[in-house]
């Protein structure tokens, strides 16, 4: 897992998904935004829509998540969102 980033999505209620990801892909303020391992650090507000956690060997995960923020830190992604359920991946 040495080129993976550890993902944690919460909403004030519960956290709804945390694991690892190759990529991180999400809506931010200033348009897409994907984050791999060792990326800088930053805070953006999260726009409404799908965030895709994408994984190597467990395939990916899409999250609807509305109204939140995005911090990245070099190891970690932390998305901070009201509302936020799994979906399924189409396939």
């Amino acid at each position: 897992m040495a080129n993976l980033i550890a993902v944690e999505v919460v909403t004030p209620e519960e956290t709804v998904w945390t694991g690892f990801a190759e990529i991180v892909i999400a809506r931010g303020a200033d348009g897409e935004l994907g984050v791999l391992r060792l990326h800088a650090p930053l805070i953006t507000y999260l726009m409404d829509g799908p965030l895709l956690i994408r994984h190597p060997e467990n395939g990916d995960v899409i999250i609807n998540a509305r109204r939140g923020f995005l911090e990245v830190k070099p190891e970690r992604v932390t998305v901070l969102a009201s509302e936020a359920t799994v979906a399924t991946p189409e396939r």
